[in-house]
């Protein structure tokens, strides 16, 4: 057998395309039918595979038994299926470092033949080992290439579902913003309504009635606009050190009504020193005022209230407990979500809009504290405890500033002034104009910007009183021409939009104040004095 023709033979195994054809050939030349290749599998070692190029096998029969046995350098020999699954011929494998050479036809083992592959053994093993390497990086990189590409693809995805996320808040903040200047504008004839009764003197219990429910309303759309605040991060924290007895006292005050109203037993053990936070008192009272105004509806009229704080590991904690309906634990981890409400009958007695323990969770994070709440099931009370830090030193004494009940406001002699009032909403500024002149002003009516600068030609208003989502010509621009026609004229914005931005905006405009519906009387006088001296 020439050695010389087995070398050439074997040499054409590295052009991969010739690989089948190189293998016909050499077994051919080595007096068999046909000729395999078998390299270690890249993911299980131990198992052969058909080498790349090279010819698969026809069927398992037989050639499962002969390759298991192909695990050290040598020969091994057995019957395999050949040239079909029907047929068997016998065959012997050449077992070299790095692959493994099946001469099909060959009934018996030839050293002669192992001889000749011996020549090339270290070669060809290098050279399917580099193959197999080759491929495996290929592999590899196209993994890598494929998980760069699903990351990239990740990251826009991610990228869109961000930016939808935030116009999605944007859109809902821009909503309730508007929600509250809308619902605003309606209020603000009724309420001016209900006070000029009672300065007529005239009082009834539908009047009071009337004047509980817009209170309740106003209340709603006060906290519709604070999520729009919190979630539009314009929450603006005016901190000092005060004690929680303090805050504690403010929202009592606060909640005062309705507690008188349902008849809650009321119990408060809050020390009065030695509990001082650092933060600001109206957000602080509020969140108290928020939790005790839940537990009063949540509870049957007359049910026990009771309000505790201590210290407790370098913290303040005030809890407030009370005895009505309870919270099924589904409900415990849900209760501090937006729009979020524990079941109500189709009365819906307790009312709300499911916000109120959304706000006190965000205020409570905003002064770096935390809220929860605890429950032993429907029927058995709650228990809302909020942890705030320990201020670092003790309070500054402040005396706190009680809200004052609105009593009934009475025509009292002052200078008259010629005012403006400018409403589009012709309720709203028919029954303004009504007030101030029974306060014993001169008063021109207007309901949008051009009509109110008609009205200069045949008078000079001292001050205007303006809203400022008027049409054709809104509240900002009116102001504006105002002060360049009268440059001393005193310009009051009354509106719907009461946001810090809102109320920087209108103070450049030129407004000297900003007074946001529904508005007091009380109010509306106090402010036009200080302005007219």
């Amino acid at each position: 057998m020439d050695s010389s023709e087995t070398i050439r033979l074997l040499d054409r195994f590295g052009d991969l395309t010739g690989r089948s054809a190189a293998a016909v050939a050499l077994a051919t030349h080595l007096g068999g039918a046909a000729l395999y290749v078998f390299v270690a599998d890249p993911d299980r070692p131990a198992k052969l595979i058909p080498a790349r190029g090279c010819p698969s096998v026809p069927s398992i029969r037989g050639w499962r038994d002969l390759l298991a046995r192909c695990r050290a350098p040598g020969i091994e020999s057995g019957p395999v299926a050949y040239p079909d699954a029907a047929s068997m011929r016998p065959a012997c494998a050449y077992v070299f470092d790095g692959f493994t050479l099946v001469l099909v036809g060959s009934a018996l083992p030839s050293l002669e033949v192992q001889a000749q592959l011996t020549l090339l053994a270290r070669s060809l093993g290098s050279m399917f080992r580099a193959e197999a390497d080759a491929f495996a990086a290929r592999g590899e990189l196209e993994v890598e290439r494929r998980n760069a590409e699903r990351a990239a693809a990740l990251a826009q995805a991610l990228d869109r579902a961000r930016g939808d996320a935030e116009r999605a808040t944007r859109v809902k903040t821009e909503f309730l913003a508007m929600l509250g200047h809308e619902l605003r504008n309606p209020l603000a004839p009724i309420v001016t309504a209900l006070q000029l009764m009672r300065m007529e003197g005239t009082h009834s219990r539908s009047q009071d009635i009337l004047e509980r429910q817009v209170a309740h309303l106003t209340r709603l759309v006060d906290d519709l606009l604070d999520v729009s605040r919190i979630t539009s991060g314009k929450i603006e924290l005016r901190r000092e050190r005060i004690e929680i007895a303090a805050i504690v006292q403010r929202a009592l005050e606060m909640s005062r009504p309705l507690l008188e109203q349902r008849r809650n037993a009321l119990s408060v053990e809050v020390p009065e020193q030695g509990l001082a936070v650092d933060g600001d008192p109206a957000r602080l009272a509020q969140i108290v005022q928020n939790l005790l105004t839940n537990a009063a509806k949540y509870s049957d009229p007359g049910a026990a209230i009771e309000v505790r704080a201590e210290q407790s590991r370098g913290v303040v904690q005030l809890s407030i407990r009370d005895h009505g309906i309870g919270i099924d634990t589904s409900y415990l981890e849900r209760v501090f979500e937006q729009f979020v409400q524990m079941r109500q009958g189709m009365d819906r007695s307790a009312g709300g809009l499911g916000l109120g323990l959304a706000i006190v969770k965000s205020l409570v994070e905003k002064h770096a504290g935390t809220v929860r709440v605890t429950s032993d099931g429907p029927g058995l009370g709650s228990t809302f405890v909020i942890e705030l830090p320990l201020a670092r030193s003790p309070a500054v004494p402040v005396r706190v500033a009680v809200p004052a009940v609105e009593v009934p406001v009475t025509p009292s002699p002052r200078r008259s002034a010629r005012l403006l009032v400018v409403d589009d909403n012709v309720d709203a500024a028919v029954l303004l104009g009504e007030v101030l002149e029974a306060f014993g002003h001169d008063v021109h009516i207007a309901n949008s910007g051009p009509d109110a600068l008609a009205e200069l030609e045949r008078f000079t208003p001292e001050a205007a009183v303006l809203d400022i989502g008027l049409p054709v010509m809104d509240g900002y621009e009116l102001a504006q021409r105002l002060k360049v026609r009268l440059p001393d004229v005193k310009l009051v914005a009354l509106t719907g939009y009461g946001q810090p931005d809102d109320r920087e905006r209108s103070r450049s405009a030129g407004f000297h104040a900003h007074l946001v519906k529904p508005v007091s009387m009380t109010d509306v006088m106090s402010t036009l004095d200080q302005l007219l001296g």
